[in-house]
């Protein structure tokens, strides 16, 4: 597990000057526990893979309605697993990147995680619950700090959040000119969720995400795979 943690954090990009000024909060937020997470966990030491990711999280990201920089950071484990932290920081395994059978399937979960909104506690302060693509026990592997746990009365907007962040990285992923047919067989992958589990069911995802699909203007052509993307998954090959 020690190891798990320590490949989890990867490679961390500062945000650019400026982000942090427009919600201060919640950006200082997530720099907070994004250190407690680099403390936690081992950085992948690959500069190309970790390059690749983060120009697609950009890209993807810039394509977003409600557009911005973000923070990526790669983790080595073999887990097929993501967390965003409030303020943009995100944290992707390689077993995502390894299980990705396209570049359309990584920006997917890249755009889920892009397109988390934290959840309030109050009119001013942020919850520091991560939002977990996949759920399960790993939204507390990754000792991110104290209140990292979904209180109990919190878990219906949990699980809100994480259906509204399907909706928009579903958008997202569709504007940035990547097959939505992708987001599904990302879901698809998911394991059956416990009755404590702070995710929708998958099967009630999928269904979300189809109906999302029906409301998008199909385009003429998807961008599926680049050969960057196999070039990346080349180099995981150890």
């Amino acid at each position: 597990m020690e190891k798990f943690l320590r490949l989890l954090l990867g490679f961390a990009v500062l945000l650019p000057a400026g982000v942090c000024q427009e919600q201060e909060k919640e950006c200082a937020l997530g720099k907070h526990l994004s250190e407690n997470v680099k403390r936690s966990a081992t950085l992948l030491d690959d500069p190309a893979v970790v390059a690749y990711v983060d120009r697609l999280a950009q890209t993807v990201s810039a394509r977003c309605a409600a557009g911005k920089p973000v923070n990526v950071g790669v983790i080595v484990s073999d887990e097929m697993n993501g967390f965003a932290l409030p303020g943009g920081f995100l944290f992707v395994n390689t077993g995502v990147l390894r299980h990705a059978g396209s570049e359309a399937e990584l920006a997917g979960v890249l755009a889920h995680l892009i397109a988390y909104k934290p959840i309030r506690q109050t009119a001013v302060n942020y919850t520091s619950t991560p939002l977990i693509f996949m759920g399960s026990w790993l939204g507390h592997a990754y000792n991110v700090g104290a209140g990292t746990a979904v209180p109990l009365g919190s878990m219906e907007a949990y699980r809100t959040a994480v259906s509204e962040a399907d909706a928009r990285g579903l958008a997202c992923l569709d504007q940035a000119g990547y097959d939505p047919a992708a987001y599904i067989e990302n879901l698809r992958r998911l394991p059956t969720p416990t009755r404590a589990s702070t995710h929708p069911a998958p099967a009630e995802r999928i269904e979300q995400a189809q109906g999302g699909m029906q409301v998008l203007e199909a385009k003429p052509e998807y961008l599926l795979s680049t050969a960057e993307f196999q070039e990346m998954k080349r180099r995981l090959i150890f």
